[in-house]
């Protein structure tokens, strides 16, 4: 419904337009709620009528760069659009990574989402695939076209990366969609098993929400928080997608 970048929130449209009295709500509450209208507020729908973008496929990369899923639900066009609002907040490379229009590819952030520092958790299947991606910068402000795999892309970005991985079963169920509350303490579905066993042998310690609650864990340690979610992911909803953090740890 809407993502934060710097100083700046855009409150997002939607694609789908059953959805778009969610816009709407989100809209007035963040125009009217004090706490919430300090940032600089986008209304993306009112200034880009014909188009549309989602935040689950906008994503804070670095202090430098952003990247965002060029998907089925958010177009090239309104990229270029928000250009002039990403580099005025000092982010001076944006990504726009071009994935399969379709359900499954839904947004980035099902196929992709930073953990740690160095750490992300990758869909397996788009490992070593080529894809194309855009370099939106002031020198570029439509784009300039290059083909990578996702995984070589995060390397350039990034030399000290770290991957583990989501494998097809459970990508359907957001095992590629954790929410990270600060770096190293992520939250995911439980029922995704062997995604959460990948990040166990990577050194996170996995926790369920009474021992969280109970602070029956070590705040040192990286974990992950395994929640409870069938119906949600079926809607291709994940930890990620259901939250929106003004602040995080």
């Amino acid at each position: 419904m809407a993502f934060s970048f710097g100083n700046t929130t855009v409150i997002s449209w939607n694609s789908k337009s059953a959805r778009n009295q969610e816009n709407i709500l989100i809209k007035n509450l963040f125009k009217h709620h004090p706490s919430l209208k300090q940032n600089k507020l986008v209304f993306f729908h009112d200034e880009f009528p014909d188009l549309t973008i989602e935040g689950g496929d906008v994503m804070i990369f670095n202090s430098n760069t952003i990247l965002i899923g060029l998907s089925e639900r958010t177009k090239k066009e309104s990229v270029e659009a928000l250009l002039p609002y990403f580099l005025d907040e000092g982010f001076t490379n944006i990504l726009g990574i071009s994935l399969e229009k379709k359900r499954s590819f839904m947004h980035l952030d099902t196929v992709l989402t930073k953990t740690d520092n160095h750490e992300y958790l990758m869909f397996q299947g788009l490992e070593n695939k080529k894809i194309d991606y855009f370099e939106f910068n002031e020198s570029n402000p439509s784009g300039k076209k290059h083909t990578s795999s996702l995984s070589d892309l995060i390397r350039e970005l990034d030399n000290d990366a770290i991957f583990f991985y989501c494998w097809a079963s459970e990508q359907w169920t957001c095992g590629s969609n954790a929410l990270a509350v600060s770096p190293g303490k992520i939250l995911l579905y439980e029922r995704n098993e062997r995604t959460i066993n990948n990040l166990v042998r990577g050194g996170y310690k996995a926790y369920n929400s009474e021992e969280i609650i109970n602070g029956d864990f070590d705040k040192n340690e990286k974990l992950v928080v395994m929640i409870n979610g069938s119906e949600l992911s079926r809607g291709r909803g994940g930890a990620r997608c259901m939250t929106m953090p003004l602040v995080r740890g």
